[in-house]
């Protein structure tokens, strides 16, 4: 039986997959990550990044809860309407290409200090072989 008849097929994940197997308990009811790592045995951040993102074709997987970890499927993606579906992907999308957008401005924001940082540890190892070569170049 295919319980995710209603999804495109280009964005399923194999049957028996990590991925799969979060679809597949996300289908029926919210979880939290306890009870996703107890289905996986395993931490199931890297599965449920991977069908957030391109891999997958941006699953729309909001986590309901304030303090994290308590997910839940869009209802979107299982209504058998390819119009609904895609409007809960690109939702998705735009959500993870604005937290890009984000780290990216931090990042550039971070970049002269880290540069600065990065001068400094290179001027003190320069530093620390001028001073050993001068050591083993003192006489007896």
């Amino acid at each position: 039986m295919d319980h995710f008849k209603e999804v495109p097929r280009k964005f399923m994940p194999p049957k028996g997959s990590d991925e799969y197997i979060i679809l597949f308990a996300l289908r029926e009811c919210q979880c939290s990550t306890k009870k996703l790592l107890l289905l996986l045995g395993k931490d199931p951040r890297s599965a449920l990044q991977r069908l957030k993102n391109a891999d997958y074709g941006y699953w729309n997987i909001p986590n309901t809860s304030r303090r994290g970890g308590n997910y839940r499927l869009d209802p979107r993606h299982l209504s058998g309407d390819s119009a609904l579906d895609d409007q809960a992907r690109n939702e998705r999308r735009i959500e993870l290409l604005s937290i890009q957008k984000d780290n990216d401005l931090h990042a550039v924001k971070r970049q002269p200090r880290s540069t600065e940082r990065w001068k400094d540890a290179q001027e003190k190892k320069v530093n620390q072989l001028e001073l050993s070569l001068l050591e083993t170049k003192q006489p007896a």
